[in-house]
């Protein structure tokens, strides 16, 4: 992971293991993300197809079925089937924790950021993986006020006042972090996760995974 200022673990958490996927039933917890390695082959045959898939692909799947159907829809390419295991994995973890048979599958290669601006999705959760490029970037909540006024703001230090924005507290996935983001519609007693899409650098691809429960 890397930051732009001292991590905060309020409303993060991250561990080397799916197992950290559980803390995002907590209420303090936005945002659970699990450090896993850069599968190589996975990430240069993305690379490779990512043309193919900058129109994007979108669809609901059955877990049970999804394999087979990625087959078909995929383009072919050493390493696909690397890819469609891994996607097939994270789709069995969320079935498992959310207790859901569908997937919204949401698989996307662009040159641009696609959200830049701070935001939270009016859905109950979300799986975020990078596969090439940059991962997401997340605001603590704890510096929520921040976001909302969108602008610097005075705080008290041993110097004196200072201005402090948003952008001095922003945090960033790594490629192939696999994160679980709470959206407005989790439950009222729960806060959002607070992000956005990273900047994409001129002439290189970013291709991103998103897993909605249904």
């Amino acid at each position: 992971m890397q930051t732009n200022a001292k991590s905060t673990r309020k409303s993060a958490q991250c561990g080397n293991s799916p197992m950290v996927f559980s803390e995002i039933f907590s209420p303090e917890t936005s945002i659970a993300y699990w450090q896993r390695p850069n599968n190589s082959i996975i990430q240069s045959y993305f690379l490779n197809v990512a043309k193919s898939l900058s129109l994007g692909h979108r669809s609901v799947y059955s877990a049970t079925s999804l394999s087979s159907e990625l087959q078909g829809v995929l383009p072919d390419g050493l390493g696909k089937k690397q890819a469609i295991s891994d996607i097939q994995l994270l789709v069995d973890m969320l079935t498992c924790l959310f207790d859901c048979e569908h997937v919204g599958l949401r698989l996307t290669a662009v040159d641009k950021a696609m959200c830049p601006r701070l935001h939270v999705d009016n859905i109950p959760v979300r799986l975020i993986t990078t596969y090439c490029g940059a991962g997401t970037q997340w605001l603590p909540n704890e510096f929520a006020e921040l976001a909302a006024l969108n602008k610097p703001k005075a705080v008290n230090s041993e110097n004196g006042n200072k201005d402090v924005s948003a952008e001095n507290y922003i945090q960033q996935l790594d490629s192939f972090d696999v994160a679980l983001l709470k959206g407005s519609a989790f439950d009222s007693a729960h806060a959002a996760a607070i992000h956005r899409s990273c900047p994409v650098t001129e002439n290189q691809w970013r291709v991103l995974l998103t897993l909605d429960p249904t």
